[in-house]
């Protein structure tokens, strides 16, 4: 097949909400699978614009997924595994339904070639590939409900509540046992994860204002990660010249399965040559 070529700079990142966004919501067992040296390595493969696969289209997507990574390794006998559902959990306890399809009995070649590529666009299908590894993120939430952004207001309302004493605190306390900040004082482990706050501000095409807040995080443990992000995300972020923000409701780009914009943002359709 004939594919979209990588653009200068590469292509987009895709910006995940949870350190176990390639995994999420798949059958422990599988995961435990997947997980297992005994298994080998393999690849965690996402597809642009398409969710869960209903019963009918299991088989053709499965079937153009494949033709793709025979294709791009020119490797033909490996085994692909769609997402599943974890059944076992009761239907108000899952998570939402997974998306993720994972490669097994790829050559290590081969799968370091797919992950280092990244992204495989075509006119059948695109291909989003990953390591079926956990990573804490730095993205943190989007906010809303500012009324401009005059002055970098919306930045300066945000960096006042990280910077705040309802949040620092509980940065240098995570800090402390996190093995990257051993031995720097605290106002130096203040300064390297204040200083790492990133916020984009993006004007809505209803005229509404979002902005995505990234952050290094204080600690490597996902679960304390998460908790330290969602107690953030619970705060107002007030200004004296615009409006409180506040954080919103998690959602994700149904193309390219990010969390950092909605779909009509999703910057890959603004790559050259996509499918």
């Amino acid at each position: 097949p004939a594919y979209t070529p990588t653009p200068a700079g590469g292509f987009p990142d895709v910006v995940s909400n949870e350190p176990d966004t390639i995994l999420r919501g798949l059958p422990g067992a599988r995961i435990a699978a997947i997980s297992d040296p005994a298994t080998g390595e393999s690849v965690a493969i996402q597809a642009y614009n398409i969710g869960f696969p209903s019963p009918r289209d299991l088989r053709p997507l499965s079937s153009a997924i494949t033709e793709v990574i025979q294709g791009f390794t020119g490797e033909l006998n490996f085994l692909l595994v769609p997402p599943e559902i974890e059944w076992a959990v009761p239907p108000e306890r899952r998570l939402e339904p997974p998306i993720t399809w994972i490669g097994l009995g790829l050559s290590r070649g081969s799968i370091a070639r797919l992950v280092d590529q990244r992204v495989i666009s075509t006119s059948g299908v695109t291909l989003f590939l990953y390591r079926p590894t956990a990573s804490v993120p730095r993205f943190l939430f989007l906010a809303g409900g500012f009324a401009h952004d005059h002055n970098n207001s919306v930045m300066h309302a945000i960096w006042n509540v990280f910077s705040g004493p309802r949040v620092l605190p509980g940065i240098l306390n995570l800090a402390q046992s996190n093995p990257a900040y051993v031995g720097m004082r605290p106002e130096d482990v203040a300064r390297a994860i204040i200083g790492s706050l990133e916020v984009r501000v993006t004007t809505l095409r209803n005229g509404n204002i979002i902005a995505a807040v990234f952050c290094d995080s204080p600690t490597s443990s996902p679960p304390r990660w998460r908790e330290w992000r969602d107690s953030i995300a619970r705060l107002p972020f007030p200004s004296p010249f615009n409006s409180t923000g506040f954080a919103r409701r998690a959602g994700r780009c149904h193309g390219c399965h990010g969390a950092d914009h909605p779909t009509y943002l999703c910057p890959f359709q603004d790559v050259p040559g996509w499918n």
